[in-house]
């Protein structure tokens, strides 16, 4: 619930707090797609601070050079072995991390030269209130960067006017409301979920179902179990539900009204061929 979700932020807020973390001060996360992210980075700049989330995925020298980029000095890092495995040689290796806040309850990561704590456990010690930290239009409010296909990642500061004002221009022009339920299908370091299906139904009081990677049967699976009225994506997901989707008649997709599509050109015969599929609209967007 958003009660539920509100608590736990505060929580952690609370616990990054406690890290000694301040007012737009970087904060890296690794994480895969999961409720904890949301949770961390929501926690992250409800204390004021400015979350910078990572793409484990790049490699040892980008993510080395993104810790040093945007001089972060604490890393909030997921429990997921395959994550750790992902960014420890980053973190050894770049300079300026000096905590890493690992979010279970026990942690068994070992650093030469940075500490490591657990952060589940300095936030189920911390309180469950924690008000937003005050901030203005111009503030920083996130720091995510490219993948760097021509050359270094760059980061992009998001501005807390901006990022609002690009949540409710989504809500106002789609008409979004508590009845929507999105799906997220795309990686949560990236701008299509955050600002396509995560920042609109918190502002609209929706709700969201996040899959932890996309597959195609998953995909429909989640629509059908969890009626999904509509997600976001790129062109390559919606040829590749178009081209595995094997329709069967338990199968009832009859929620999914609309999906957006962005990152990438799309071809008119992708339109016409998903909405063909499944009798929903295909809206593309830019940005």
């Amino acid at each position: 619930s958003y009660a539920d979700l509100s608590t736990r932020v505060a929580s952690v807020a609370n616990a990054i707090d406690e890290l000694g973390v301040g007012t737009a001060d970087r904060v890296a996360l690794c994480y895969p797609n999961t409720a904890r992210y949301l949770v961390a980075t929501l926690a992250v700049a409800r204390a004021g601070a400015v979350p910078v989330p990572i793409n484990v995925e790049l490699g040892h020298e980008k993510i080395t050079y993104i810790f040093e980029d945007c001089s972060a000095s604490i890393l909030l890092l997921s429990a997921d072995e395959v994550v750790q495995e992902a960014v420890t040689p980053a973190i050894e290796s770049a300079t300026g991390i000096k905590l890493v806040a690992v979010d279970s309850d026990t942690v068994e990561l070992s650093l030469s030269g940075t500490d490591v704590c657990s952060l589940r456990e300095l936030a189920q010690d911390a309180d469950d209130s924690h008000s937003p930290a005050p901030v203005s239009a111009s503030d920083p409010a996130m720091q995510p960067y490219t993948s760097g296909s021509t050359g270094r990642p760059k980061g992009v500061v998001l501005s807390h006017g901006g990022v609002s004002w690009c949540t409710k221009a989504f809500v106002d022009h789609l008409q979004l409301d508590e009845r929507e339920r999105g799906l997220v299908v795309t990686p949560l370091y990236h701008k299509n979920a955050m600002t396509g299906v995560v920042k609109p139904m918190l502002e609209c009081g929706g709700s969201f179902v996040v899959l932890e990677e996309f597959e195609s049967a998953t995909v429909i699976d989640a629509i059908d179990s969890y009626g999904v009225t509509y997600m976001t994506g790129v062109p390559a997901i919606y040829k590749r539900l178009v081209a595995e989707y094997d329709q069967t008649p338990d199968d009832d997709l009859s929620s999914l009204s609309w999906v957006s599509c962005g990152s990438a050109a799309v071809p008119k015969e992708l339109v016409t061929a998903f909405e063909t599929t499944f009798d929903a609209q295909l809206l593309e967007v830019y940005g």
